[in-house]
């Protein structure tokens, strides 16, 4: 193959063709997309068109400082629920087969539910006038429960119990002061005069709830 058809075939950017093939350019077809590609990008003047190559630092694998039980796998939990992960606020509770999980302690459940009180109570008070007559008796057992469930956190030789536990009045009070939550506690002068609650708890009285609430808060 002469020089000029060798050079004609790699530079004039045309397809590979027959006759170059039978004179063996066998480069015209990968030169051809080069120089399309080069005539896409023409050269800036004063500037190379050849690519170097960028050396990209391979990010290192980020460290978790927040220590959750090792449930920070998939990323640390927002500030709100990073109080289940302290020490001290979990206990693990053994599923059976070999799994287990991590539950809130019996102080920091209590705020839960007396949170989860408050909420339905205020629907209640505020809204119940226009709320259907499906949503109030919801509502309605929903607070029932949570009465009784409060009761039932706060007892300290439970008939049930998925873990043993004592209810951990330093952890209570400390948690009360970190979150300023002592406005949340006078809706325990409710606990012992609810019928219904006490009721669904049948191992406690009136008396009794006060009693209790009297370890933890001073009614």
């Amino acid at each position: 193959m002469s020089p000029d058809l060798k050079n004609n075939c790699r530079l004039t950017g045309s397809p590979l063709s027959s006759k170059c093939k039978a004179k063996g350019c066998s480069k015209c077809e990968a030169v051809s997309v080069k120089k399309l590609r080069d005539a896409a990008s023409p050269k800036i003047p004063g500037e190379s068109n050849s690519k170097k190559s960028v050396a990209v630092p391979t990010p290192s694998k980020p460290t978790v400082s927040f220590k959750c039980n090792g449930h920070v796998a998939y990323g640390t939990p927002g500030l709100e629920d990073q109080l289940l992960c302290r020490e001290g606020y979990t206990v693990k509770l053994d599923m059976g087969n070999g799994l287990e999980t991590y539950i809130p302690r019996k102080s920091l459940l209590f705020l839960y539910k007396l949170k989860a009180f408050r909420d339905r109570s205020f629907d209640l008070r505020t809204k119940g006038a226009i709320l259907p007559a499906a949503r109030r008796v919801w509502l309605s057992a929903k607070r029932d429960k949570d009465g009784s469930d409060m009761i039932a956190l706060l007892d300290p030789k439970p008939a049930n119990y998925s873990v043993k536990e004592d209810f951990d009045v330093p952890l209570f009070d400390k948690t009360i002061e970190e979150f300023d939550l002592h406005f949340a506690l006078e809706s325990l002068n409710q606990l012992p005069y609810l019928v219904n609650s006490l009721n669904n708890y049948p191992n406690a009285t009136s008396d009794d709830v006060i009693n209790w609430i009297e370890k933890v808060y001073k009614i």
